[in-house]
């Protein structure tokens, strides 16, 4: 293209403006330092964790002191934690690193258990879907020797997982609605440690004998073993299985729940002193440098001045490393091509 079209880029390369995302934003901030919060002397900062620690030491030790939402809300982060001060600290301090993955949502949801539990959801929903499409050629066949499984489990094995088989007849479908089913099934196909199971007794549904028939025992332990050396061959079906195993409930348990209650509670009021912090010491982290070029830009249904300016001036972008974005990068792109349309001689 370089050629075809004259550019001379490489006897011209100041035609090309070319920089990391982080010093991308950060240009972004300073080009609107009232919406942004971000001066020109701001710099970032090789070690934020320092600040991270200051800013929670100062808003946790006089909340608890307090008798107000906040305190009540450390109060409970402090007893679900074993009262471990220092364990909240590092697990708060983690929490402002990535920030910028949970402010936006905390802020804008109306109820943060419905936003947190419909989340969880969607990824039970997405490992089950995947499983379900990696067994569906052998639904009929591993339905039928689940439910024997689970049939002849002896009385001291019916808490196994296997014994929700009991019944089936299909796959079940792949959502969260049958995340027991699920389970009952990799009990079945894996052993503890996440291998394929290579023996099969009663302790898993497969008895020497049935009701006096050991050929009826026998015909169904060899089906079971043909079978797991057809799932063996499934790129990727070992992992998939393995996760399922650790997925979450899509509700969260009532003492759960008020831990991560109290989180909603405290960590808006934390990264907002710590914005402030920033803003005193004439310091940042690259997660605020992020944050502070989205609010340059304003939003898709109200673009700032900049963000009109920048629509006129910028034509093509190219983002290497994609895969290295985080969330609120990925926001800044897409607050930035949010008026270009096909055609229209933008390119990302």
């Amino acid at each position: 293209r370089d050629k075809a079209l004259g550019w001379q880029l490489l006897q011209t390369p100041n035609r090309l403006r070319i920089l990391t995302i982080d010093g991308f934003c950060l240009n972004l901030a300073r080009q609107l330092p009232a919406d942004s919060g971000f001066g020109e002397q701001v710099e970032p900062l090789d070690n934020p964790l320092p600040h991270y620690r200051q800013v929670i030491a100062e808003l946790l030790l006089p909340a608890l002191e307090q008798q107000s939402l906040l305190g009540t809300a450390v109060g409970t982060l402090l007893r679900h934690l074993d009262n471990d001060l220092n364990k909240l600290e590092q697990l708060l301090v983690e929490l402002l690193q990535k920030r910028e993955q949970w402010i936006s949502p905390l802020l804008s949801a109306r109820d943060a258990k419905a936003y947190l539990e419909q989340n969880l959801q969607v990824a039970i929903d997405e490992v089950l879907s995947s499983v379900h499409r990696k067994l569906v050629p052998f639904g009929s066949e591993l339905a039928s020797l689940a439910d024997f499984a689970a049939s002849q489990l002896p009385r001291e094995k019916h808490q196994s997982k296997i014994a929700s088989c009991m019944g089936m007849t299909a796959l079940p479908e792949g959502n969260g609605d049958h995340l027991e089913q699920w389970l009952g099934l990799c009990e079945l196909l894996l052993t503890n440690s996440n291998q394929w199971r290579l023996s099969l007794n009663k302790n898993v549904g497969f008895p020497t004998d049935v009701d006096g028939d050991k050929s009826l025992a026998k015909a169904r332990k060899d089906r079971m073993k043909a079978l797991l050396s057809e799932l063996r061959e499934i790129p990727g079906l070992l992992d998939t299985l393995e996760d399922v195993r650790f997925l979450p409930y899509h509700t969260y348990p009532d003492n759960q729940w008020q831990a991560l209650d109290a989180l909603c509670q405290l960590l808006p009021t934390l990264a907002a002193a710590l914005s402030l912090h920033f803003q005193q010491i004439k310091a940042c982290d690259f997660t605020e440098i992020t944050l502070a070029a989205l609010r340059a830009l304003g939003s898709e249904d109200d673009p700032s001045q900049l963000a009109l300016k920048l629509d006129y001036q910028i034509k093509h972008i190219l983002t290497d490393e994609f895969q290295d974005t985080s969330t609120a990068q990925f926001e800044v792109l897409k607050q930035l091509t949010a008026g270009w349309q096909p055609d229209d001689g933008h390119s990302l």
